[in-house]
């Protein structure tokens, strides 16, 4: 199923265009989790420890987790791994895949991050000047708009 885009996707407002990056909402366990930030440069996917929280996910079911470099500066050591369910789309056309995240402490204004490892699994197309993701569902293209008020 071709990925397209046309002006359809174009937003209704420019503003921002070219300088907002492409932050959604989706679905992670069943819990609509917002501000995550779509990042194809990224090699690793990340998940904020307060986000685990809500989702009353315990800290013991982190699986040990090698060190990154080159997010902050220096080393970064996650708290540990979990493997979650990620949903995009609605009730009529959904796409589910279990994505491996990163858990970590820092100072960042996303609760998650999903970078080619899970842009991949969903075989995603991303378009930075439509602010837009889409994904092949089940019954037809899954189209993802940035959440211009959480991408500011």
């Amino acid at each position: 199923m071709p990925l397209t885009f046309d002006r359809n996707d174009h937003p209704d407002n420019t503003t921002g265009v070219r300088k907002l990056p492409v932050v959604v909402t989706l679905t992670i366990c069943n819990i609509g989790v917002a501000r995550v930030l779509i990042d194809d440069g990224a090699g690793l996917n990340l998940l904020s420890p307060q986000v685990l929280h809500l989702m009353q996910v315990g800290a013991w079911q982190l699986i040990p987790s090698h060190p990154f470099y080159r997010v902050t500066k220096g080393k970064t050591t996650p708290l540990g791994k979990i493997e979650l369910p990620v949903t995009f789309g609605d009730r009529n056309n959904f796409w589910t895949v279990n994505i491996t995240f990163d858990v970590v402490e820092f100072d960042l204004p996303y609760n998650a991050i999903l970078g080619r490892p899970a842009l991949a699994k969903f075989m995603a197309a991303v378009h930075y000047a439509y602010l837009t993701l889409k994904i092949p569902g089940p019954s037809g293209i899954i189209s993802v708009k940035t959440n211009v008020k959480g991408a500011v």
